[in-house]
């Protein structure tokens, strides 16, 4: 099985989106995350995107540089880029959530770097990543 690698971002949209492009949206990338392996989940608050990705390290690179090169999204800010041992998000082809500014603020804010490797949804995890787990499961009631 080829290694994991994980990504977390948070950029800017050029314009707001309506529903129907956010569903374009999530429908286009849960088709192509099913065909690549890759799991994650997409929040998004007034025009602010913030997602966490996993998966094969070769197709989630190829995941960002797609995402990287979007019109849709401008202020691109990578908040983590790591190898990974196992998933967070194991069903989700593409979670969606839709988070107060205030949530989305503390989630962009939160630390996502830390020694060492091994990002896991155990206590060893960033804490940027058990503070998404802990949102997504909350927002998943």
């Amino acid at each position: 099985m080829s290694p994991l690698l994980c990504l977390v971002y948070v950029s800017t949209a050029h314009t707001r989106l309506r529903e129907p492009e956010l569903e374009q949206l999530l429908s286009l990338s849960r088709a192509r995350n099913q065909l690549d392996a890759v799991t994650g989940v997409l929040l998004y608050n007034d025009g602010n995107f913030m997602q966490y990705l996993e998966g094969p390290d070769a197709a989630l690179r190829q995941t960002y540089q797609r995402i990287r090169a979007d019109p849709l999204h401008g202020n691109l800010i990578e908040l983590l880029l790591e190898p990974i041992t196992e998933r967070v998000f194991t069903t989700w082809a593409m979670g969606f959530a839709r988070p107060t500014a205030s949530e989305l603020l503390a989630l962009s804010n939160a630390r996502w770097k830390r020694m060492g490797v091994d990002t896991t949804i155990q206590a060893n995890a960033p804490p940027g990543v058990q503070l998404l787990h802990s949102f997504w499961q909350a927002a998943k009631r």
